[in-house]
């Protein structure tokens, strides 16, 4: 391979990343769904030993004992981070992400811990 080359297509990429470290993405068993999780519900779950890390693939990609076609990673913040970690998931091989966090706002009238 010329290491000239950009590639710019995200599954050659992730094959190459994965390549890297280890992993033939033919071969390994990605989850299919993958759960995007906030800061402190991620810490949470790898404090609770809810799941095995797998494979460096949109971050830690850590699958739980308990199924290993669901898994979970530490959500990046901001559009154009989510955008690449949700573009290096599906490229990997999963079909469904579920994007879990908090988020504010500015209404008087809502109370604390409500749901939207």
């Amino acid at each position: 391979m010329d290491k000239n080359k950009v590639l710019t297509d995200p599954k050659k990429l992730v094959r190459l990343e994965l390549r890297n470290k280890g992993f033939d993405i033919d071969t390994i068993n990605v989850p299919k769904r993958v759960y995007l999780l906030a800061d402190s519900l991620y810490d949470k779950m790898i404090l609770k030993n809810c799941g095995i890390y797998k494979y460096p693939l949109g971050g830690e990609l850590y699958v739980f004992h308990a199924n290993e076609n669901i898994g979970f990673v530490k959500g990046n913040m901001c559009s154009p981070a989510i955008a690449t970690q949700a573009e290096d998931l599906i490229a990997g091989g999963v079909k469904e992400l579920i994007h879990v966090g908090f988020a504010g706002g500015l209404q008087t009238d809502m109370q604390l811990g409500i749901l939207l």
